[in-house]
């Protein structure tokens, strides 16, 4: 009885120095581009992962319009990487990044506009010399980007068409899928 008591003490005393500590650092003025990620962390926690941003970045897009406009830099810059060694096993980095920015920007039709023709444009140009799960990544995020209405099905499906020459079996089964559906997104 008395070490529990002993215990709570303790933990509250911590927790309100932990809550003055985020009230300060919330109403500090060098506060980054979006204080209400700094307020519901503590001032020591590391930056929110792709998928927690994805998730905010979902339910508050205005709020972290400047947060899209650096991940969309980054973005094209890897695209750009990629696009002068299409061969080099650098690509797999980008598969995290890419799943990420496939499922935001539609949250952001008008900064986000092109990322689909380049993705297309990138898999037109160097489908053959693309690692095979970079590939099927790259496809999967063309087909969610069609899906969400920011690509055209006849600036899409002459993509697909071609890429049913390439020597990979799970996708060119994942585009038969896809075609039969009607262009919905197949897990495969």
């Amino acid at each position: 009885m008395r070490w529990r008591a002993g215990f709570s003490a303790i933990f509250f005393t911590a927790m309100s120095r932990e809550h003055f500590s985020l009230e300060v650092s919330a109403n500090d003025p060098k506060v980054e581009s979006n204080p209400s990620v700094h307020a519901a962390m503590p001032s020591s926690a590391p930056a929110p992962t792709l998928p927690q941003l994805q998730n905010l970045m979902k339910r508050d897009p205005d709020g972290y319009a400047d947060e899209y406009a650096q991940r969309l830099r980054h973005f094209r810059s890897s695209l750009q990487l990629l696009e002068q060694k299409p061969s080099s096993s650098d690509g797999k980095e980008l598969l995290p990044l890419l799943s990420f920015m496939s499922h935001v920007t539609p949250c952001y039709p008008t900064a986000g506009a092109g990322v689909a023709e380049e993705l297309a444009a990138l898999l037109e140009r160097h489908h053959d010399l693309l690692d095979p799960a970079l590939r099927r990544a790259l496809v999967q995020a063309l087909i969610l980007l069609r899906n969400r209405g920011l690509i055209e099905a006849t600036e899409s499906l002459p993509v697909f068409f071609r890429l049913f020459r390439v020597q990979d079996k799970q996708l060119r089964a994942n585009l038969r899928r896809t075609l039969r559906e009607g262009g919905s997104v197949s897990r495969g």
